[in-house]
């Protein structure tokens, strides 16, 4: 469209520079900073209360998410699979309770089938130069609500 859609940080996938007719262009397009979530898969073995092979939750869709991305991508994960200056801002334990036994899913879809499933959000903003932070929230408004399949 020539404009910036929404004004934000993004891992920038793809660039093209082009004339047309009298005007040099240039095309970024890239994915937001959610996609590093899925990078990651459920990992038992970085859950601390994993048993029989699976990693299981319940509770408010809130402490979901945030338990999730702290134990496979947080401070909680094993060394190899945590992410260099990731952090994740406290649960405020909001949003319909749910409930997940999870054995190597998608991260990043599993966090957005709590989010559909429960009416909350996501988001992870960078905050300095290295540093992100996965925020939940329960305000369905908020741009990051397309990130979890829905429109309002």
């Amino acid at each position: 469209t020539g404009f910036l859609q929404v004004e934000e940080t993004y891992l920038a996938r793809l660039t093209h520079r082009y004339r047309e007719g009298d005007q040099e262009r240039f095309v970024v397009g890239g994915l937001s900073l959610n996609h590093l979530l899925g990078r990651r898969l459920v990992d038992p073995a970085d859950d601390p209360l994993a048993a029989g092979g699976y990693s299981t939750k319940a509770g408010p869709a809130d402490d979901i998410l945030v338990s999730y991305a702290n134990e496979q991508a947080g401070a909680s994960a094993s060394a190899l699979r945590r992410f260099p200056g990731f952090t994740v801002a406290a649960s405020t334990s909001v949003g319909s309770p749910a409930g997940r036994r999870l054995r190597y899913e998608n991260l990043l879809e599993v966090m957005q089938d709590v989010c559909n499933q429960s009416n909350v959000d996501f988001q992870v903003y960078r905050l300095t130069s290295n540093s992100l932070r996965l925020v939940s929230s329960d305000d369905r408004n908020c741009r990051c609500s397309a990130m979890c399949g829905t429109t309002n």
